[in-house]
């Protein structure tokens, strides 16, 4: 980006001028590191004893399914990135070796434009730091108070303490030293600094997470979700008008059917 250096307008113009790219980055990023949160919390589970029990188990399934869903966000993001490049080749085609000028083919991806989602952001400003969030608190609750007993390697050297430690520290079905250092790894992912660092870059990565909300509260999909449920309540209530005449009517009298008994026939 040297070349964009004091050029403000072409450095904002990077990131939805390319395909997509950047915000790709940025989920494989997310993903790899909310793959490894879930592997550190099975570890710790597995250290404490707590891997066999179902309440534990129902919490480190919700991180599997975080996982899984994850990757398929990714695979949608690449989808959108693919279409872009597509749009751009034809673009490109139509003009003779230069696209117009007026075709930015990442526009879709980061800001959405008709026929395109916003898949990309949403993956990184809200789904990705709510799952980061939720990978965090299963492991503080997996780990409890073992996340900070955790003595140093020159305490398990010393003769007047190894005893007691490799007693009173070793887990379910693993030596206290194997213990304390899987420990030490959770405590580094969600409680050190960088850890504590890692949870504050997830949610203020993409901007801030009230305005990010907002932003989505003001999209199409907002609009559209609104004016289907509205087409189901008219058409539950043309339903329910139909629905009494019918039941309504005097046995033995033929009524035939008005105009607006018509209108609310289901459509098949």
């Amino acid at each position: 980006m040297f070349f964009s250096a004091r050029d403000v307008d072409t450095y904002n113009l990077i990131s939805p001028s390319i395909p997509g790219f950047l915000l790709l980055q940025a989920a494989i990023c997310g993903v790899v590191k909310l793959r490894f949160m879930t592997g550190i919390a099975g570890l710790v589970a597995k250290a404490v004893g707590r891997s066999e029990m179902p309440r534990y188990q129902e919490m480190l399934g919700a991180l599997v399914a975080n996982v899984e869903l994850a990757e398929g966000l990714l695979t949608s993001i690449v989808h959108e990135i693919w279409r872009n490049v597509r749009q751009l080749s034809a673009a490109e085609t139509a003009g003779k070796g230069a696209a117009a000028a007026s075709f930015i083919p990442g526009v879709g991806s980061m800001y959405g434009v008709p026929g395109k989602t916003l898949i990309g952001l949403t993956t990184i400003r809200i789904f990705l730091p709510q799952v980061h969030t939720q990978a965090v608190d299963a492991i503080r609750m997996l780990g409890s108070s073992g996340l900070i007993m955790t003595p140093t390697e020159k305490d398990f050297r010393n003769p007047e303490l190894a005893e007691v430690l490799s007693q009173y520290l070793r887990g379910a079905s693993l030596p206290a030293e194997e213990r304390v250092r899987i420990m030490k790894l959770a405590w580094d992912a969600i409680g050190e600094q960088f850890g504590s660092r890692s949870l504050l870059y997830e949610w203020f990565f993409a901007g801030d997470p009230i305005n990010n909300r907002l932003l989505c509260y003001r999209t199409d999909t907002n609009t559209n979700c609104t004016a289907m449920a509205g087409a189901g309540v008219s058409r539950l209530h043309g339903d329910i008008r139909l629905a009494r005449r019918i039941v309504g009517r005097r046995p033995g009298v033929e009524e035939p059917l008005c105009a607006a008994d018509l209108t609310a026939l289901p459509s098949v």
